[in-house]
Parts: C-alpha cells; structure tokens; sequence
C-alpha cells in the first residue's frame, strides 16, 4: 500500500511538474527590436551588435527568461542610413515589441526620437551625442555615458598625462563627431587652450590627406580623432602612417574598436582611447569577456559589451517592474536604477536618462587595448 501511495505521489508531482513547464514554454517570447546595421557602410559593426544581443538572449533564456517568459531578440535593419533607420524603428514599433535597443548612431537616434517618444516605447541608445537625452524625450535611455564624459576625459588626459599643448581635431561632420569634437574644445578653453586646427569630413570618405596636412601644418603635436565609422577610422590610422606624422593620437571609442584593429592592422598602434567597455576595469567586465571569448574565439569589444549590456539590463529592468507588457512601469523601473554593476560600470540614472558617469583610458598595443586607468566624472 505504501508503494503504491508513493508511487501514485511521484506519478502526481510528475504531472504538475510536465504541465508547469508545458505552461511556461507555451508562453510567448517578448520581444525586443535590436535597431542595427546588418547591411550598408557601417554593416561590421552591426556584425558583433548583433552577435552579442544573440548570445545575451541565450543566456537570458537557460536562466529562465524574463518573469516566465522567454526573450526573442528580433533584428531590424538600419542599412547604416538616416532613412533606413526611420524605416526600421516603425517597422519595430508596428510589431508590437516591447522595447528598442538603438539604433547605434546619435544622427540617427536624433531623426527617429520623435517617433519614439509619440510611440511610448523604451530604447536603450548607444548613441553618445550629448543633446540626445536633454530634448524632452522621457523614452530614451543612454546605456553609455555621453560626450560630455568621453570629451572631456580625452581633453584633460592630453593636457594632464601627455603634457601637450598643440592639439588637432578631426571629426565627422555627424552629430556624434561634431558634439564630441566641440566637448574637447570647451575643455580645451579651461586651459586657455585651443585646437590649432579642427578639420571634419563627411562618413564614408576615402582620402583624409588634406585634412591630415592642414593639422599638421598648423602645428599640432597631438591629435584628437572623433570618427564614427570603424571603416573611416582605420583608413585615417593607416594615411596617418603613410605621411610619416609622429602624432599622439587620442581617440573616441568608435576608433579603437576590435573592428578598427582588425582593419588598420598595426597603423594604430600606440593610439590612446577613451572607452566604455575594458575587461580589465572591472570584474562584470572580465567575466562577459571570458565568457565572450569562449563561445566565438573572439576578443570582445565595445560594440559588443553594449549590445550585450542592453539586452541583460533590460531583462534586469523588466523583472524589477514586474511586466513584461507595461511599457510605463518598464520606463519608470529603468530610471530608478541606482548602483547597477554592469559590463560596462556603475549605472546610475539622471532625471533624463543617462545611466553611466564614467569611462576608461587605454592605450593600444600589440592589437590590444590595455587599460590605464578608469575615471568618473563627478
């Protein structure tokens, strides 16, 4: 009688086991637009976003999703172009997901932020642009810290540590590279300092020579590089290197990404960054580094890390307000985030919506990015 008691309990617990996880798997998957660049100019980069949000998703999911449900990461395709964006993100928003990651470029996060913001969806922006977040707009969300950080760290960092007076600038003519470039001059100016020459080109350009020539015919013994594209950036490494110009060289993020090493080879060796995203700064870091290198045999970079980050941060986000469906408390959870230990620092949230303060110093060397120092701006 025992057994057959016993026997009839686990038979009982077996059911309600099987139909729990029949119940859960039968849930919907929420979903999540990844607003990226799988084709276009600037389709390499848009290569390890998307790598990253897939691995983020799969290890989302072998932990048990979000709140019972699955996460599906769903790719909407920017073609790397102001249009193709706008496109993309109404594309995302007609099928019905629950929030954006992106798109990546500031241009292109200024032109569809007013769709946003009438939709009410969150999105996670990578771009660093600083008017961004200062428009009025309580949607977006900068899982990076933005150029008021990044500018100023390069500024301070070639007066203070290089001790060099004679600065270049050049920048694309985006609003990423405009806003970033007119950050080192303001912080230039406290020094009563300015850049000897500030030269800008437009994405996509093949040759830099003229500009390259003017900053070096104005004087300048550094160079501050605020380039968007990794494509634009190792072409500018390597015509640096074929005019002889003994510059240092102090860059954006975008200018010392894997992408821009695997394409300049050793032309940007010894350039210094200023950087989110450094295994060594931090454990989170190491450990997405470690396990990033063992899925793909590929070093991490910063394209990856937030692409990563967006995705995990999110899900955190999600389950904190307990929804996988209210957009509103989704937001109102997101702003509250107070001392998340991320891959890429500390976030904390301002009022309008800019989550990390603080940044990373490398330098470039054998390929590599090796960390400096990292810096919080107060």
């Amino acid at each position: 009688m025992r057994l057959r008691t016993l026997s009839g309990f686990c038979l009982s617990a077996f059911l309600l086991l099987t139909t729990a996880l029949a119940w859960a798997q039968s849930k919907a998957p929420v979903r999540i637009a990844l607003v990226t660049t799988q084709t276009g100019l600037a389709s390499m980069s848009g290569e390890r976003e998307i790598r990253a949000a897939r691995f983020a998703e799969k290890i989302v999911n072998a932990a048990g999703g979000v709140n019972g449900a699955p996460i599906q990461v769903v790719i909407y395709d920017t073609n790397s172009t102001t249009q193709g964006t706008v496109n993309a993100v109404n594309k995302a928003i007609s099928d019905n997901v629950i929030a954006l990651l992106g798109p990546g470029r500031s241009t292109h996060i200024q032109a569809v932020s007013p769709i946003i913001k009438d939709a009410g969806i969150p999105a996670l922006i990578p771009g660093t642009a600083i008017q961004l977040t200062n428009q009025g707009n309580p949607w977006l969300f900068r899982i990076r810290a933005d150029d008021s950080v990044y500018g100023s760290v390069m500024a301070e960092f070639i007066v203070n540590d290089l001790k060099v007076k004679k600065v270049g600038i050049l920048h694309d003519q985006d609003a990423f590279g405009t806003g970033g470039a007119d950050v080192v001059t303001s912080t230039l100016k406290k020094y009563n300092l300015a850049p000897l020459r500030r030269e800008r080109y437009t994405v996509g350009a093949k040759d830099y020579t003229a500009q390259l020539l003017n900053i070096k015919n104005a004087g300048a013994e550094a160079v501050v590089l605020y380039t968007t594209n990794a494509e634009d950036a190792a072409i500018v490494y390597r015509q640096i290197r074929e005019l002889g110009i003994k510059w240092k060289i102090v860059a954006c993020s975008a200018a010392v990404s894997q992408v821009v090493v695997d394409l300049s080879k050793d032309a940007s060796e010894g350039a210094y960054g200023v950087v989110d995203f450094v295994a060594a700064a931090n454990p989170k870091a190491k450990a997405f580094r470690e396990a990033f290198l063992k899925e793909f045999n590929q070093e991490p970079d910063y394209l990856n890390a937030y692409s990563y980050e967006s995705v995990v941060f999110l899900v955190d986000a999600m389950k904190r307000a307990g929804t996988n469906t209210d957009r509103n408390k989704i937001r109102t959870a997101i702003l509250a985030t107070k001392n998340y230990k991320g891959v890429e620092g500390a976030y904390n949230f301002s009022a309008n919506g800019d989550g990390l303060h603080e940044s990373n110093l490398v330098q470039m060397k054998g390929g590599k990015q090796q960390f400096i120092k990292t810096i919080t701006l107060k």
